[in-house]
């Protein structure tokens, strides 16, 4: 059992204030992801519906949560905090963003999440592509998964697909350095020398998140437009691994196959000149292999 560490009443009520329209809060469940796919993907589009532009789910006690490469992983109850924000950018503000630009919403979270610790006190970077650093160690992992909602019947009566995106964060919150998965993870409890609150840093990161996600589409979901940029420039400056030079005209999705609902999302939203080559490793995706850059060796992902 979990901890109780979340209340579902207070963090709707919160949630609801910046537009979140479904919130769950899960006393255990086995992957958040998996849950918010399971509504998205439903044949019914009320269901759907139901979840507006922006929904979230969440838990500190979550068994079978998965990261990149479909890695495993599990936390203590009550010591980690998995939220899995449900985009649906063609049911509100978002519907000018192209699909191509929503790769975005992954960095977008990551310095939602990196915005949130270091207002904790945690001195925390973002390392590309996804991971947030403290310390020299792990301490979130972010996830995103393109998802292709049921075909439904647009005015016109013929068939429209609707493309949303699940972007999901693993937070290692308040677990003891024994706790810990592996030598090269750590938490804000290690980091600052005692318990945070799950509920609060939940909250606070949906209204961050929000924040960042509206200033996006407000410029158009498009980063080379006036303003644009803005929910990038809060904190952006520093990717761990080297001096990066930045440019957006190069964008990327991990090809997959068209069968399936749900395909990673392989998040370079900018073009990266350093003084160093990155390491080209091979990554599979939805049974799919392709060759990219990456400095992801050492610090395997949290929870989504």
């Amino acid at each position: 059992m979990g901890n109780n560490t979340m209340n579902q009443e207070r963090v709707h009520n919160a949630a609801e204030q910046h537009g979140y329209r479904t919130v769950r809060v899960l006393e255990h469940t086995g992957s958040t992801n998996d849950d918010a796919r399971q509504v998205l993907t439903d044949p019914n589009p009320s269901v759907r519906e139901q979840l507006g532009e922006l929904s979230v789910f969440a838990t500190d006690d979550q068994r079978a949560g998965h990261g990149r490469l479909d890695r495993a992983w599990v936390t203590p109850p009550g010591t980690a905090l998995a939220a899995t924000v449900v985009v649906r950018p063609h049911a509100g503000i978002g519907q000018g963003m192209a699909p191509e630009n929503y790769h975005w919403l992954t960095l977008i979270m990551g310095l939602s999440v990196r915005e949130v610790l270091r207002e904790l006190g945690v001195d925390c970077d973002l390392k590309w592509p996804n991971d947030l650093i403290a310390g020299g160690k792990k301490c979130c992992g972010v996830l995103a998964q393109l998802i292709l909602e049921p075909a439904g019947t647009n005015p016109a009566g013929t068939a429209a697909t609707s493309m949303s995106v699940l972007v999901g964060a693993g937070i290692n919150l308040n677990m003891l350095e024994e706790q810990l998965p592996t030598e090269t993870a750590t938490s804000t409890r290690v980091l600052l020398g005692h318990t945070v609150d799950t509920e609060q840093v939940l909250t606070h990161l949906l209204e961050v998140f929000a924040r960042r996600y509206r200033a996006f589409c407000s410029a158009g979901g498009d980063p080379e437009s006036p303003g644009g940029g803005e929910p990038f420039r809060r904190g952006s400056d520093r990717l761990l691994g080297g001096r990066y030079r930045a440019s957006t005209r190069r964008r990327r999705i991990i090809p997959g196959d068209p069968t399936t609902t749900g395909l990673a999302l392989y998040h370079r939203p900018v073009t990266l000149s350093r003084t160093s080559p990155p390491e080209r490793t091979t990554h599979e995706i939805q049974g799919k292999t392709t060759t990219g850059r990456t400095n992801d060796r050492h610090h395997p992902n949290p929870p989504h």
